[in-house]
């Protein structure tokens, strides 16, 4: 015999859940091939001026040349933590290894700063699109689109190669996998 007390919560719970993502007024559903066209768009916008960002600037703090060295070390076959020393974790260097393989690219500074910019518009097509799948607005998703990018090409222009664009990314996935 079924609790109708327990029933009762189990109804509330699914409510509350329906309930999460408001429908906000003036909510639109737009064909797929209109957010295609606009979220292109402003990846293109933000691929230009990310990638001038990206190839035209230098910091002075950045061991982009450090991280590089120990990469081609390890594609090399020497062993991590034995005979590369590295303060970054295996997921990096497997990571590394999967993308030149792939792609059969030297490690070069060109090839990590496309890289870079790659993973920066990634994550801002990302976030757009959990702004979208959370609003419905084609705007405000058009707004984190240009916001996301600018904040993350500068996160990745002063430090192009580094895990944090690896680990930005992985987030952003984890956190639109619910969506």
């Amino acid at each position: 015999m079924e609790n109708p007390s327990a029933r009762n919560q189990e109804v509330a719970c699914e409510n509350l859940a329906a309930s999460a993502i408001p429908a906000f007024p003036g909510m639109h559903s737009y064909s797929t091939g209109f957010v295609a066209f606009w979220l292109l768009l402003l990846t293109t916008i933000a691929g230009i001026t990310s990638y001038l960002a990206m190839f035209t600037g230098f910091s002075a703090y950045d061991d982009e040349g450090a991280l590089m060295i120990t990469v081609k070390q390890y594609l090399s076959g020497r062993t991590i933590y034995v005979d590369v020393f590295s303060f970054y974790g295996p997921v990096f260097y497997l990571y590394n290894w999967l993308l030149h393989t792939l792609t059969a690219t030297p490690v070069t500074h060109d090839v990590v700063r496309m890289t870079s910019l790659v993973l920066s518009l990634a994550g801002a097509l990302i976030c757009a699109w959990i702004v979208l799948r959370l609003t419905g607005s084609l705007v405000m998703a058009a707004v984190t689109h240009l916001f996301a990018s600018t904040v993350i090409t500068a996160l990745s222009r002063s430090e192009p190669g580094h895990p944090q664009e690896l680990v930005l990314i992985l987030l952003l996935v984890f956190a639109s996998c619910p969506l």
